[in-house]
């Protein structure tokens, strides 16, 4: 993990202390352990152990919050330099804002990879 984005609530954070986008909720973590855990020999190794990954908390703690956050996580995402998205998402309804930044970050080649409604 080199970075984090945080976009709960109405403060954004950028930058590099991981503990302002701690997973309380453990989903994020878990799901970045599959795909980037360490190859030493030590436990499992990820998918891709070599990765270098972006931390982006759109959710709260309890794993609710709002299409804007979860929007505002994708742009900055993007804009910080993530190729590849993954998100675990759910919600009660479609949503024109997260269409829009589905596709501005698919113009800007971002490969997007979701797990929705579990």
């Amino acid at each position: 993990m080199v970075y984090c984005i945080n976009t709960v609530g109405t403060r954004l954070y950028k930058g590099t202390n991981l503990g302002s986008c701690d997973d309380r909720n453990g989903h994020g973590t878990h799901v970045a352990g599959i795909i980037a855990a360490s190859l030493d020999n030590v436990g499992v190794a990820g998918e891709a152990p070599k990765v270098k990954l972006i931390a982006v908390k759109v959710l709260s703690d309890s794993g609710s919050g709002y299409y804007s956050d979860i929007a505002e996580g994708i742009i900055e995402a993007v804009k910080a330099g993530a190729a590849i998205l993954s998100m675990s998402l759910g919600g009660p309804s479609d949503s024109s804002v997260l269409r829009d930044v589905s596709y501005w970050a698919y113009q800007q080649g971002a490969v997007q990879v979701l797990a929705a409604g579990n």
